[in-house]
């Protein structure tokens, strides 16, 4: 069920949201800590990601492609001016 309250409440707009993350090729949830929406789906989806990323890499390390094992934690999204606007509205 929709809060419409919390609805006039978003940080960020939905749109605004898919479109960021479809430009980024990462996924997108909406989600909400007060209300504990999609936190664990979040949470496993980029523990998942990470792990796919690593296991790839090992792979190339492996058959002699790449020296170097490099683990990207860092989201392209906050590297640019849009930084300030994600923040938690909790």
């Amino acid at each position: 069920e929709i809060n419409v309250t919390l609805l006039l409440q978003r940080v960020v707009d939905l749109e605004m949201g898919q479109k960021i993350a479809e430009n980024y090729d990462i996924p997108f949830y909406e989600v909400s800590c007060k209300q504990n929406i999609n936190i664990d789906k979040i949470f496993l989806t980029l523990a998942r990601l990470i792990r796919d990323q690593r296991t790839y890499q090992i792979d190339q390390y492996d058959s002699g492609q790449n020296g170097n094992i490099h683990l990207d934690l860092k989201s392209r999204l906050f590297e640019n001016s849009l930084k300030d606007q994600w923040k938690c509205a909790c």
